[in-house]
């Protein structure tokens, strides 16, 4: 009992790190005037990095044992935020973008293995499964959320210097507390190369690649056009933040209340199951999406705009988070669940460098009519999934 609540904080607060650096670093970026392109290439740092992390972290997990990944995960989110101290007024725009490039690395590798690993944790843990899972994802989307509206203020009341040693601080606490208090795991099957790897169940295949669209409608139009815009339309960072933040904490709040919906409804044996909602989630995204084309573009109808993707996007995970440790093989439980999140993570490596060329070429209207066309095929995909699937 006490194990998995540790697990579940310090995966919160380093989420929390993450979601202040993702808000701080695009708004400083455009103030000092750096072109989006650029800021897009940062940010596929982070999701390459991430990716490259996905495919080795399960054979981490798996060969040395849960600790180390989960450890190891916090202490690259600390030299993430630390790596922000040399960024100095008189450096040059090169130099920012080396040191931020960096930065995003180290973050990106401890986003991908604290994900991997927190999940992993959970599926051993037999008691209380799908409520965990909700729980962990639904705080960590609700602790990025607050991150978000933290990192908006911080960076217009402290600056960006004093911002990271905060952050860094606090992931450095939750590096010292796994290594004290974290028991670890070690897997009865050991994997003995990367073909095992890639062994996985045939709906686990189709699941992750429907995810991967899903974080890619999002990427596209949310994490850096959207900061962009709001800065070349001069709405205050705080401002900023705030909208993305309450979005987030929606979509946090949302996830585990469906989530207890769908598990009554399905004891009632309601029609309302969790593979429908693989289908017609995904479209009502794309149809969000597409409605900032033809509404007046004002804070207000931004505002509303947001929250309810953030809303529907909460409804669309559900039935991801619950299919991914139910598709997920205990025997094997870091490989398989490495593999779903390598393969997802593919979306967001290319939605986020698409999101800055789609920005730069065409605008905002770009970058919402590329989400609303990936948002469709994971619409399909979900189609797919409709049914289950035999055994791969």
């Amino acid at each position: 009992m006490k194990q998995r609540y540790l697990i579940l904080l310090c995966y919160w607060f380093s989420t929390f790190a993450e979601g202040a650096s993702r808000i701080i670093l695009p708004l400083y970026l455009a103030l000092i005037e750096v072109n989006p392109i650029n800021i897009a290439w940062i940010f596929f740092l982070f999701e390459l990095f991430g990716l490259i992390t996905n495919i080795y972290s399960g054979i981490i997990m798996n060969r040395y044992g849960y600790k180390v990944a989960f450890i190891g995960s916090l202490l690259s989110h600390t030299i993430a935020s630390f790596c922000f101290l040399f960024i100095q007024p008189e450096i040059s725009h090169f130099y920012v973008l080396v040191i931020c490039g960096i930065a995003r690395s180290f973050r990106g590798v401890g986003d991908a293995l604290i994900k991997t690993t927190a999940s992993a944790y959970v599926k051993q843990d037999k008691g209380g499964r799908s409520k965990l899972i909700q729980l962990l994802i639904g705080g960590k989307d609700t602790t990025k959320g607050i991150g978000i509206l933290t990192g908006g203020f911080l960076l217009t009341s402290i600056g960006i210097f004093s911002s990271f040693i905060a952050l860094g601080l606090v992931t450095a606490i939750c590096t010292f507390i796994a290594l004290i208090f974290i028991k670890d795991h070690r897997e009865n099957k050991i994997i003995d190369d990367f073909k095992g790897f890639l062994r996985v169940r045939k709906q686990m295949k189709y699941l992750s690649l429907a995810r991967a669209f899903l974080y890619s409608g999002r990427d596209l139009w949310l994490v850096i056009p959207i900061p962009v815009f709001a800065v070349k339309a001069n709405i205050e960072p705080s401002i900023t933040g705030s909208i993305l933040a309450a979005g987030v904490i929606g979509f946090g709040i949302a996830q585990p209340f469906f989530n207890a919906v769908l598990r009554k409804k399905n004891r009632l044996k309601n029609k309302w199951k969790r593979r429908p909602l693989l289908i017609w989630a995904p479209f009502v995204l794309a149809v969000l999406t597409t409605s900032l084309l033809w509404i007046p573009s004002s804070i207000e109808n931004f505002i509303w705009v947001i929250f309810a993707y953030n809303i529907f996007a909460a409804l669309a995970t559900v039935p991801h988070n619950h299919f991914e440790l139910k598709f997920a093989r205990r025997k094997r439980a870091s490989a398989d669940i490495a593999y779903y999140k390598t393969i997802s993570h593919i979306g967001k490596v290319f939605a986020v460098l698409a999101s800055g060329y789609l920005y730069d070429k065409f605008g905002l209207n770009g970058c919402l009519l590329a989400a609303c066309f990936v948002l469709l095929i994971a619409s399909f995909i979900g189609f797919i999934l409709r049914k289950p699937c035999k055994k791969a």
